[in-house]
């Protein structure tokens, strides 16, 4: 970020600089998400002259992680089927995704809550210890990592800008990931 400033302040103009000030500062305190949730879309054209664009997923993930091991926390003291709450609390982001994505589809996209699910895959594989050791052997854990690379290239190659996104889009790359992840070191995919 400050190499970003320091070379903003030689080649933008003062209103571009500025904006890029807001955006560092921001992404400084892990928010960047909610700075360009507030400025236009992530496939606008005038997205491209945005240096810390890439920062909104950092501050997605930074928000998670200082937030959830206090939600860890208090389920383990409650010692409640951690599970189950984990998988309902992922079920109503991805509900909110889905239901904004179309109506309000800059707050879909950066706004952590709707971007929550994608997150608590990576929980859910943690907390049920759903890996290579627990995925039976052989061609369950080799299809599993072949289906996750499937979803995750498809989406690379598929997806563009017109498509409402998250929603029901995002779960081809997330769970081709968690797929690929589960599957562990030793399928082909992943060696």
């Amino acid at each position: 970020m400050l190499v970003s400033l320091a070379l903003g302040w030689l080649v933008l103009l003062p209103d571009e600089f500025e904006r890029l000030g807001v955006e560092t500062t921001f992404g400084a305190l892990f928010g960047a998400n909610f700075a360009f949730w507030h400025q236009a879309g992530y496939f606008d054209a005038a997205s491209v002259t945005h240096p810390l664009l890439h920062l909104w997923s950092l501050g997605v993930e930074e928000q998670f992680y200082l937030a959830w091991p206090l939600t860890l926390l208090t389920l383990w003291k409650v010692r409640t089927r951690r599970a189950q709450l984990i998988a309902a609390i992922a079920l109503v982001s991805f509900a909110l995704s889905v239901a904004l994505v179309n109506a309000h589809p800059i707050a879909a996209f950066y706004a952590p809550w709707t971007r929550l699910w994608e997150l608590m895959i990576g929980s859910l594989l943690a907390v049920t210890s759903l890996d290579a050791t627990s995925v039976t052997r052989g061609i369950i854990r080799e299809g599993a990592s072949f289906v996750g690379l499937a979803l995750v290239v498809g989406a690379v190659l598929t997806f563009d800008s017109q498509m409402s996104f998250p929603g029901w889009y995002a779960l081809a790359p997330t769970v081709g990931a968690a797929l690929i992840i589960a599957a562990g070191p030793t399928a082909l995919v992943n060696r």
